[in-house]
């Protein structure tokens, strides 16, 4: 008596089931159906809002959807992180990540495990850090570097944005690579380690190249390395860290994420019409003047890349005992 009952119901949960599986194809398919967030962990003006914004004008004009920069600084980067790491896994809801985002992780416990809630879209752009010594100093080479903190240990002091930042464990790094020793001055902020490295209370620092290359280009400081695998067009002379006998490589990336289990059509779109984006000349000038080169990734390729980067600073961080102020 029930019978034609339950077939009913089972027809229509069928039925249900099959119009949900098809509406999430659809959206899958139809993205974007909505306004797109990139979500900066940043203040507005600093170098990741300034490729942010410049990203969402183009990407903006290319999808025929309002693509809007929101920025959302504050611990550590972990409020945005955690943002973008709850939203729907739809593609509408982006993080614009960079270096922080995982060294923060590997150096304190965070709210966010970088490679478990998030999904690897593509790099926007990268950064070499520069090796930087006073230009007056004895310092020509890496070798000249190695050299005296080897023999004299107590000699070599390094400056960084402060404790725990990429440019305190880049020094850590080389450290670990290069056998020498030098004890680390933490500073707030990279222009206060600048003054001090001009100054001479500092023998070397790692800096970006947006705060180096004027103080380069001025002959106050000496750019003895390039963090980067190859040599900058702007800086030929200046070789890499892995050709001076140190096995680092590393650079300052712009990235983008998504929530983890972006759907892999989703992905691949989203990728394409990126890269499309930072391919255009205009894009690439833009870049330019912020002291990045525009550069997209394959997906699958900047996800061994953000976990090969993963693995290495929670290796520095635990060789260095490194922590945070």
């Amino acid at each position: 008596m029930n019978t034609p009952r339950r077939i009913f119901s089972a027809a229509l949960a069928a039925l249900v089931a099959t119009a949900s599986v098809t509406t999430a194809s659809h959206a899958q398919s139809n993205w974007p159906s909505k306004t797109v967030t990139l979500v900066v962990p940043f203040v507005a003006g600093g170098g990741a809002d300034t490729i942010a914004r410049l990203v969402a004008t183009q990407l903006q004009q290319r999808l025929g959807k309002t693509v809007v920069v929101e920025n959302k600084p504050g611990a550590g980067g972990s409020l945005a992180a955690d943002a973008v790491r709850r939203a729907p896994a739809d593609g509408h809801t982006l993080m614009i990540a960079t270096n922080t985002l995982i060294t923060n992780a590997a150096i304190t416990k965070t709210s966010y495990d970088p490679l478990r809630d998030f999904t690897p879209v593509t790099t926007l752009g990268t950064s070499p850090y520069l090796l930087l010594v006073n230009s007056a100093s004895e310092f020509r080479s890496l070798a000249d570097l190695v050299r005296v903190g080897k023999a004299q240990p107590d000699k070599l002091s390094f400056g960084s944005a402060g404790n725990g930042g990429i440019t305190h464990l880049l020094g850590e790094l080389l450290k670990q690579q290069s056998g020498m020793s030098a004890q680390h001055v933490p500073y707030k902020g990279s222009a206060a380690a600048i003054v001090d490295l001009i100054g001479g209370q500092l023998q070397f620092a790692f800096a970006d190249t947006a705060s180096a290359a004027p103080h380069v280009k001025s002959g106050r400081l000496r750019a003895i390395a390039t963090t980067a695998p190859a040599r900058s067009p702007q800086m030929p002379d200046v070789p890499t860290l892995t050709e001076a006998g140190a096995k680092v490589d590393v650079v300052g990336f712009y990235g983008l994420l998504a929530p983890a289990g972006l759907p892999a059509e989703v992905l691949a779109k989203l990728n394409a019409e990126v890269s499309a984006v930072l391919a255009t000349a205009a894009v690439k000038e833009q870049f330019a003047a912020a002291a990045t080169d525009a550069l997209a990734m394959p997906a699958d390729q900047f996800a061994r890349r953000f976990a090969a980067e993963v693995v290495l600073w929670k290796g520095v961080v635990k060789t260095s005992g490194s922590k945070f102020d």
